[in-house]
């Protein structure tokens, strides 16, 4: 068994909170607690802004030891100790409009904002997204065109399946210079070319002076690929999607709702 691991770094939804849960299971809080307890850094690395996950900073002790989080899909990156942002990428307002442009009248979009999230029109799908999880308030203005130069960290494009598989195709083919990853069956993320958890882990550890071959890193999400194959060690969860795996290669593993327990129980000392 490798021991030389310096990091570990999970996604939350569908990872650190395993599918059917609402919580991180006792069992991962405990090996997060003792990763610090050995000196090995513990990140998050996430889709939600950072209000989605400042409850979770006490349970895990990561106001109490050197820990950082990538939210919005690579967009930030804080400083959890601290309590500030160290890293931002935004979308550029000349793609809000080209976006507008491409996807209203099929779905609805949502712009991830500082404080809040704009909503192009109601839609059941963005409400429910998160909404009950955190302190960020939803807001869907007669004209959002006006909320455009507001620095925006991420776009999510949002109805049920079928349409966004139309979408995905037709946004991948008409905005070059951002990146588009598909987060589940009804959301399309829209980021900085930049914006990647991938992009934003590789800034992080540059920062710390580690090496990405000393990382292990966890996700089930087509948003966690480019973060899993950067990585000394890139774990994908059985739970992630066919097409998932093809990217990553792997047929994924079985660790019940204890990702971060299995890491530490089989991938270090």
């Amino acid at each position: 068994m490798r021991s030389s691991y310096k990091v570990v770094v999970c996604d939350i939804d569908g990872t650190l909170i395993a599918p059917g849960r609402e919580t991180i299971s006792q069992e991962n809080i405990d090996a997060i607690h003792q990763l610090h307890e050995k000196g090995i850094l513990f990140v998050l690395a996430t889709g939600r802004v950072f209000q989605g996950i400042k409850h979770l900073i006490p349970l895990l002790g990561l106001d109490k030891v050197a820990s950082f989080a990538i939210c919005n899909n690579g967009a930030q990156i804080f400083d959890l100790r601290n309590n500030e942002e160290i890293y931002s990428k935004t979308v550029d307002s000349h793609y809000l409009f080209q976006i507008d442009d491409l996807v209203s009248g099929q779905a609805a979009y949502l712009l991830n904002q500082k404080e809040f999230a704009v909503m192009s029109k109601y839609n059941q799908y963005g409400i429910q997204h998160d909404h009950d999880k955190i302190d960020y308030d939803f807001y869907w203005p007669q004209d959002i065109k006006k909320h455009f130069n507001t620095p925006t960290y991420r776009v999510m494009v949002t109805e049920e399946g079928s349409i966004i598989d139309s979408l995905e195709k037709v946004l991948h083919n008409s905005l070059v210079g951002v990146s588009i990853a598909r987060n589940n069956d009804i959301f399309l993320d829209i980021t900085h070319i930049e914006a990647d958890k991938g992009i934003a882990l590789e800034y992080l550890m540059n920062t710390l002076n580690i090496d990405l071959s000393e990382v292990i890193a966890c996700g089930d999400g087509g948003n966690d690929v480019n973060m899993l194959k950067k990585v000394g060690l890139g774990l994908l969860l059985d739970n992630a999607s066919d097409a998932v795996k093809t990217q990553v290669k792997s047929s994924g593993i079985h660790a019940k709702d204890h990702i971060v327990d299995y890491i530490l129980k089989n991938k270090i000392n």
